[in-house]
């Protein structure tokens, strides 16, 4: 150290934790725990595929790892949240093929799950995912172009969400190709990313930071949009969806919304009910005296 003289001992009390790590499938993978118990290198399948048949990225999330974890597995939120159409209120029309019916099952790794949705009456459409504990997500397409990817292959893509801290997350986003004549196109991938609001132009040079974030509200302000969301709540209040009601619930200043915890436990509470009870009342006349 040039602020120690020569025969100084400081540096051998020193100390920097350094982990092992491995490259593979075009992640750098790091193994944090006790080194007696290492266990081998990732051997995943997309690990195995060659560079030109797998695509990965990274991206940012501004929510905790439970929070990112939940949101990719629920085989719903594909339909309604990645409607890549703004203003397209099609889907509105068809509920049935919209919520899907879940189906679990418990697995040694985690689950085997799928998202059933009756797209008509003998068509039905069957999303099928793994989830490898703690943070792995699959799922396959059997002959989709996947949103913007150059032809249609069996592809199979998933996350891996690691988290940064409580409050911040990474996810990195994996395709790769199961035959050897159906390589990607790397621009069919870009293309794909940038569908995801994840792409090289869709995130703050020299960052992994993405322009559409919760420091950047005005970013997000589609008059399209907000027109269609607008229409979209109107037509569940002209089918008598939607209901008014008032209630008293705690309240965040800082957040500047309800506390979640009032909401989550009283679902449905907002429903104005009439009370079966019949209340009746009298008038009391003064006693008197004789």
């Amino acid at each position: 150290m040039p602020s120690e003289p020569p025969d100084s001992l400081f540096k051998d009390k020193v100390k920097l934790t350094a982990y092992p790590t491995w490259e593979g499938g075009g992640i750098v993978w790091a193994y944090l725990g006790p080194k007696e118990v290492q266990p081998a290198a990732p051997d995943h399948e997309f690990v195995r595929a060659p560079a030109t048949h797998r695509g990965i990225s990274k991206s940012f999330e501004d929510c905790n790892y439970l929070q990112g974890l939940e949101g990719g597995n629920d085989p719903t939120h594909a339909t309604i949240l990645h409607n890549q159409k703004i203003g397209d209120r099609s889907f509105l029309a068809k509920y049935h093929a919209t919520a899907a019916e879940i189906e679990v099952e418990e697995t040694d790794y985690g689950l085997f799950y799928a998202g059933k949705r009756q797209v008509s009456d003998d068509e039905q459409w069957v999303r099928g995912y793994h989830f490898v504990m703690p943070s792995f997500h699959n799922r396959g397409q059997v002959d989709s172009t996947f949103w913007g990817l150059d032809k249609k292959a069996p592809t199979i893509d998933g996350h891996i969400w690691v988290p940064i801290d409580d409050e911040n997350t990474w996810n990195y986003n994996r395709w790769y190709r199961i035959n050897e004549g159906d390589p990607f196109d790397p621009e069919g991938v870009k293309r794909l990313d940038h569908t995801s609001g994840r792409g090289p132009e869709d995130i703050i040079p020299g960052t992994l930071w993405p322009k559409y974030n919760f420091e950047n509200d005005y970013k997000t302000m589609d008059i399209t949009f907000m027109e269609s969301v607008l229409w979209a709540f109107k037509s569940l209040y002209d089918k008598g969806l939607l209901y008014e009601g008032y209630r008293v619930l705690p309240y965040c200043w800082e957040c500047e919304t309800p506390l979640s915890i009032q909401e989550t436990r009283q679902d449905d509470s907002y429903r104005d009910r009439t009370d079966p009870a019949l209340t009746v009342t009298f008038h009391i006349e003064p006693a008197t005296t004789s």
